[in-house]
């Protein structure tokens, strides 16, 4: 289980006063619970948990874990092309490796 994230989480969710990154803390860890298949939202997510005592404020009432969940992921997914792209031009594939990409990112621009 990713500790810092939960201890980031565990620590800055009580506190209602406070907004900076809880809600992508929670994605991170969401799309880490699925993508290693543990658990380390479980008590966060219950009813009446911390979560949900968090975003019990007019200004939060609208906040979903799973979109913060998706703009994870998706970042994630970002990263790992990036990544791929760059290593394609780094063994020699040149740009042929980033027109690929171009033309894959133009067709699924998620």
């Amino acid at each position: 289980m990713p500790v810092l994230l939960c201890n980031y989480l565990y620590h800055y969710l009580p506190r209602t006063d406070l907004d900076y990154d809880q809600g992508l803390a929670l994605g991170a860890l969401l799309h880490l619970d699925a993508a290693l298949g543990s658990e380390g939202t479980s008590g966060l997510l219950t009813e009446g948990g911390l979560w949900q005592q968090w975003t019990d404020t007019p200004l939060r009432r609208d906040r979903n874990p799973q979109e913060y969940q998706q703009v994870v992921d998706q970042l994630c997914s970002f990263a790992g092309e990036c990544a791929e792209l760059f290593s394609s031009l780094e063994s020699g594939r040149g740009f042929s490796g980033l027109d690929h990409w171009a033309r894959r990112l133009l067709r699924d621009p998620r």
